[in-house]
């Protein structure tokens, strides 16, 4: 459901404001412009939406491990920016707060999920980038082989959308493991990282190994090429 309200305003500049609501997502946004249609400002004053509604709907495309997901939480969307000859410009918000995402059939769950991030858009590139690093952390991470807690990760992601990872530690096992800046890429995903492990608990890692390990003892620490 939507409504678009256009009136005149001083120097004969046009305004525009777009209301929109659907189930699980709405948007309130505003755009002064001049007559001619190619120069004026934007902003979006509200954007929200509801990842336990749109998680399923864009599972498909995000990864096929995503498809029978459940996600909770609020995602928030704010931004601005300018028109200029008739190409848009400029920035948004995005924020992931009280999140969670469960697969009850595959046996795994995140909770305790924040995602917040700072993005510039030039239409006449048709680009993306981060202005400062995306900061996601986890509270606890839960599978049917081994658990983990305070994952915490901060990327930049470039004009490719492919992400930087400038920081990624998580605490598993008794201790931690902390990952050497990385990139990420997407499509295919292929993942070269130096990882730092520190007081890893062998007794836990025994559950990760399928076969061939009946018990260990101790804590491990070192690096790791992944």
């Amino acid at each position: 459901v939507w409504r678009v309200e256009l009136t005149t305003v001083a120097d004969a500049r046009l305004q525009l404001q777009l209301f929109a609501d659907a189930p699980g997502a709405r948007i309130q946004m505003r755009v002064a412009i001049d007559p001619n249609l190619d120069a004026g400002t934007w902003i979006l004053r509200e954007g929200r939406l509801d990842p336990a509604i749109w998680l399923p709907r864009l599972a498909p495309q995000l990864s096929p491990a995503l498809v029978g997901a459940v996600a909770e939480g609020e995602i928030e969307l704010r931004g601005d920016g300018v028109i200029r000859s008739g190409q848009i410009e400029g920035r948004v918000t995005l924020e992931w707060r009280r999140g969670a995402v469960r697969h009850s059939a595959q046996g795994w769950a995140l909770e305790d999920i924040a995602l917040a991030g700072d993005f510039i858009f030039a239409q006449n590139a048709a680009r993306w980038s981060s202005v400062s690093p995306l900061r996601l952390s986890i509270g606890t991470i839960a599978t049917g082989r081994f658990g983990a807690r305070n994952l915490l990760v901060r990327a930049r992601m470039d004009e490719q959308l492919l992400p930087q990872i400038e920081e990624a530690r998580v605490e598993i096992a008794g201790g931690e493991i902390e990952a050497a800046p990385f990139t990420l890429p997407l499509s295919p995903p292929v993942i070269q990282v130096a990882l730092q492990m520190r007081r890893i608990g062998l007794a836990d890692v025994v559950a990760l190994v399928p076969t061939g390990l009946a018990e260990a003892q101790g804590r491990v620490q070192g690096a790791l090429q992944l």
